[in-house]
C-alpha cells in the first residue's frame, strides 16, 4: 500500500538490541503448518494508522495469520492487536483477499 515496503524477519526469536521504534513496526514471521503467523512489535507511542484517532502505545502487539483456502485460492487473514494500556481486551479481525487479474501499480508518492 502506497509503495511501503514491509519485512517479515522469518525465524527469528527477537527484535535486534539497536531496533529504533518506527510507524510499521518489526515482524518476524514463522509457519504453524500451511499457516504463516507475523508477530509485529517496536512501534512508537502515538496514534494507530491508518486509524485517525485511536491511540497506541509501545507496548502494541499485533499477530495475523495468514492461510490460504485451496479451493477458492482466497488469501485469509486474522489479525489480533494488544495494548494493555489502551485495550481492555484484545481486539480482533479478519479480512480476506481474492485474487486479481488487476496489476499492482505504483503510487509514486512524494514525501
Amino acid at each position: 500500500m502506497f509503495d511501503v515496503v514491509r519485512t517479515v524477519h522469518m525465524g527469528q526469536s527477537e527484535m535486534p538490541a539497536d531496533y529504533q521504534a518506527n510507524v510499521r513496526g518489526y515482524s518476524k514471521g514463522h509457519y504453524e503448518g500451511d499457516t504463516l503467523v507475523i508477530e509485529t512489535s517496536g512501534f512508537p507511542e502515538g496514534i494507530l494508522l491508518p486509524h485517525p484517532g485511536v491511540p497506541q502505545s509501545d507496548q502494541l502487539r499485533i499477530v495475523e495469520k495468514l492461510s490460504v483456502d485451496t479451493d477458492s485460492g482466497a488469501m485469509r487473514m486474522d489479525w489480533t492487536a494488544t495494548d494493555p494500556l489502551y485495550y481492555s481486551t484484545p481486539q480482533t479481525g479478519h479480512s480476506i483477499y481474492v485474487r486479481s487479474d488487476i496489476p499492482v501499480g505504483v503510487f509514486d508518492c512524494e514525501h
